[in-house]
């Protein structure tokens, strides 16, 4: 099962990678900006193609996007070899927003440099994702009972029945049989790259979802977080590979992202957006670069373009994260682009500042404006309460600790000494200046309800989670220049120890006693201590409820037991034979997980304008079947036969074996049905599970 799982990575990176990068070669870029930023335009190949595929009506799957996004790759990188023989536009990790590209790396080391670190990056990636994501896996296929995972695993086997993979036909009713007998009919666009990649999985090998989903998500935090981090950093600090190369520790080293969005929701589709994140951040920046050519800029206006439409199909928000991040950035070039304004020499500081804070207050126009736009009202309206007070969200925010339960100490010294040495190299305050905005409003969310909260934090749908997420990014550039600094330190003091000592060796030295304690400090709690019980740090206490979600022997929604139940009434069962069921009980998994053709497969939203009548009369009056016409009426329109219950009898409210919305009144008519109930015949029975065939309809 495991050798599975690799095969799922490997299958997921070649599909994440080849497409984009022959793409990307194709245009002349440099083989390390290409290979890196290929995710890029895969995805975005990808998603258009679900797009065209929908209204042509092509069934889409793996060979009718893959093959021919990989032969438009190649005949366009054999034209472009042709054509552009000689020829490489000067984009990528030599590109540096401060100097000449020149000075930060050229053919005769920079290159290979470049590649011993993003080698180095995913190395490290590759680590740290095996030891505190895949091992806390109860098997592959294992898979959060939360919420959001019935929309998630739901949707990807939808695309896999129905052939159609757009993001406007994100439904858990995608055939047209169960377009048909929706209880809850309509639907809109969804971003659907997460469930794209996971549904090629899928389609390519016959796994299940909650295994292609691990396999994705492990491809994504493992490899193209890391190795977009590496890219970020190095157009960053172009003349301090110091820094570059302690990122490589510190881009996972944060327990608010990318862990915290695996167990909240869990928010898939936000985790792989931010993880596509630095290379949309690194696209924009090579904008203003110095000594690149009009080509140049044109490519990395494509690759922006692209990360741009890849937010849109992965999770929107993350737009918004990257705007924050880049806002005292471009207030910075603003500044900067006014000293060539030909002003008397008195008034040039006074234009700069002018100039500075006129972008700065055209931004905030621009997000003003996005606030009130009608289309993002749905999101920015939404509401999540308070979570504590603000003394308490400055703590949690200076201590790293956000949502989870415990802080990161290290770390977060490591990020102060980061922003202290910012002001002592102002090229580099704007880093400070992003981060201390995102905390701000973390605090601001995390604290308080009202129109503020919705002003600054509503493109996050006012959720504090991905809100702390957006901060652990910004935070990674400071905790790596803390780290650098502090093994300077060591090194610096180390001479002065032992002024007889070869600086090589010293330097060595340093380095592995710093790295050797950050991950003792930062990363070992978490790893070594997959048990329940409060934790100390914020990163132990979420693998521990990491592997408490993924571990089998915990009382779950949808047990080992009852998906054993399940299938064994689809051994018994005629195909495609629709059962009736109460969602709350862990059936809504069923579909998702196992493939069960049951009605209810949403979890919320019962009782609203938008359901059908069928619907409601079948919720609250199924038990009536045999002496109310309008319910068998009901039952005999959508077709089911089969009635499947998996919690049988009272239930508590608080019992970790319910999803208990609305306290249960939704499903009366259905909880009330027992074994005596006329009009319902049993036909297998376990414990509190009953699979029942409908006789009176």
């Amino acid at each position: 099962m495991w050798s599975m799982f690799v095969v799922s990575v490997l299958a997921g990176i070649v599909f994440l990678y080849v497409p984009g990068f022959l793409l990307l070669r194709a245009c002349r870029l440099p083989r390390l900006t290409a290979l890196v930023s290929a995710p890029l335009l895969s995805i975005v190949g990808y998603l258009l193609l679900c797009l065209l595929y929908a209204k042509l009506g092509v069934f889409s799957s793996w060979m009718t996007l893959v093959i021919p996004l990989f032969l438009v790759g190649t005949v366009a990188l054999v034209a472009g070899s042709i054509l552009g023989r000689g020829i490489e536009v000067a984009c990528g990790a030599r590109f540096s927003p401060d100097g000449d590209p020149r000075v930060a790396g050229g053919r005769e080391g920079g290159w290979t440099s470049d590649w011993v670190l993003l080698g180095l990056y995913v190395l490290v990636g590759l680590v740290v994702s095996a030891a505190c994501f895949a091992l806390f896996l109860d098997g592959p296929d294992s898979f959060p009972q939360e919420y959001d995972n019935v929309h998630h695993l739901g949707v990807t086997l939808g695309f896999v029945q129905s052939g159609n993979w757009s993001p406007f036909a994100a439904t858990l009713y995608a055939s047209a049989a169960d377009s048909a007998i929706n209880p809850l009919p309509g639907v809109g666009y969804y971003p659907t790259a997460w469930n794209c990649l996971c549904a090629l999985v899928v389609s390519v090998l016959g796994v299940s979802t909650a295994l292609a989903a691990n396999a994705v998500n492990f491809a994504f935090i493992a490899v193209v977080f890391p190795s977009g981090m590496f890219l970020l950093m190095r157009i960053m600090f172009p003349k301090k590979p110091g820094i570059v190369a302690w990122g490589s520790l510190c881009a996972l080293a944060f327990s608010a992202f990318p862990w915290m969005l695996l167990l909240f929701g869990p928010l898939y589709p936000n985790m792989i957006a931010f993880c596509l994140l630095p290379l949309v951040l690194f696209s924009f920046m090579s904008l203003f670069s110095k000594g690149v050519g009009i080509a140049g800029r044109a490519a990395a206006a494509l690759l922006f373009f692209m990360g741009m439409l890849c937010c849109a199909f992965a999770q929107p928000n993350a737009a918004f994260t990257a705007a924050v991040f880049l806002a005292p950035f471009c207030a910075r070039q603003a500044y900067r682009a006014a000293s060539r304004i030909p002003v008397p020499a008195g008034r040039q500081r006074l234009v700069q500042v002018a100039c500075c804070a006129g972008a700065c207050a055209a931004m905030a126009v621009v997000w003003y404006v996005l606030y009130k736009a009608p289309f993002l009202q749905s999101v920015v309206s939404h509401s999540w309460p308070a979570i504590s007070s603000k003394p308490e969200a400055f703590v949690d925010t200076l201590l790293l600790g956000f949502r989870a339960g415990g802080v990161q100490v290290v770390l977060a010294a490591l990020v102060i000494v980061g922003a202290l040495y910012t002001l002592r190299r102002r090229e580099y305050l704007w880093l400070s200046v992003s981060y201390a905005i995102m905390a701000l409003l973390y605090i601001v969310d995390a604290s308080s309800d009202g129109p503020l909260q919705h002003l600054l934090t509503g493109f996050w749908y006012t959720d504090s989670c991905r809100v702390a997420a957006s901060a652990a990014l910004f935070a990674i550039p400071l905790a790596s220049m803390g780290l650098w600094a502090a093994a300077q330190g060591l090194r610096r003091l180390a001479e002065r120890m032992f002024p007889k000592a070869s600086p090589r060796k010293i330097g060595i030295g340093g380095t592995c006693v710093v790295a050797v304690a950050f991950v003792l400090a930062n990363y070992y709690p978490g790893i070594a201590l997959p048990v329940d019980g409060v934790k100390v740090t914020a990163l132990e206490w979420t693998m521990s409820y990491m592997h408490r979600q993924n571990d089998a022997d915990e009382l779950r929604v949808y047990g080992a037991d009852e998906r054993a139940f399940v299938q064994e009434a689809l051994s018994v069962l005629p195909e495609d034979a629709l059962l009736i069921n109460v969602p709350d009980d862990g059936s809504a998994f069923a579909y998702a997980v196992d493939g069960a053709r049951v009605y209810y497969r949403y979890l919320r939203t019962y009782g609203e304008d938008d359901e059908t009548e069928e619907s409601e009369l079948i919720r609250s009056k199924l038990s009536e079947i045999s002496a109310n016409q309008d319910v068998r009426d009901a039952v005999d329109k959508i077709g089911a036969e089969y009635l499947i219950v998996l919690d049988q009898g009272k239930s508590e409210q608080e019992s970790p074996r319910l999803f208990t919305y609305e306290n249960g009144k939704n499903w009366k008519g259905i909880d009330s049905v027992d074994d005596d109930t006329p009009g319902f015949e049993i036909v297998l029975s376990r414990d509190d599970m009953r699979l029942y065939r409908i006789t009176a309809a």
